[in-house]
């Protein structure tokens, strides 16, 4: 098990664009912050609050991959982006 850990590496994450990486932070914090949410009071000030920052999260994570270029290898925005947008 300590040789798969091992392999895993930020590098590549690090190498790439702005948007990726912003994309890749503001996810995290999403997952991180819905994963908060299971252990709060449902109602409570907190629990309303932090279920509005993510889900500006999610939608800012939605927004930035559409202005992620690598990953579509030359092609151009196309109905298949619209309908991965809507699908988030």
């Amino acid at each position: 098990m300590a040789d798969s850990l091992a392999a895993i590496s930020l590098a590549p994450l690090l190498e790439t664009s702005g948007a990726i990486k912003f994309h890749a932070f503001a996810a995290k914090v999403a997952l991180a912050l819905g994963l908060a949410q299971l252990s709060r009071a449902k109602g409570i000030p907190s629990h309303r609050a932090i279920g509005y920052v993510c889900c500006g999260l999610t939608m800012i994570v939605a927004a930035v991959s559409l202005s992620i270029h690598e990953v579509m290898q030359g092609r151009r925005f196309g109905a298949r982006d619209l309908v991965d947008a809507t699908m988030n």
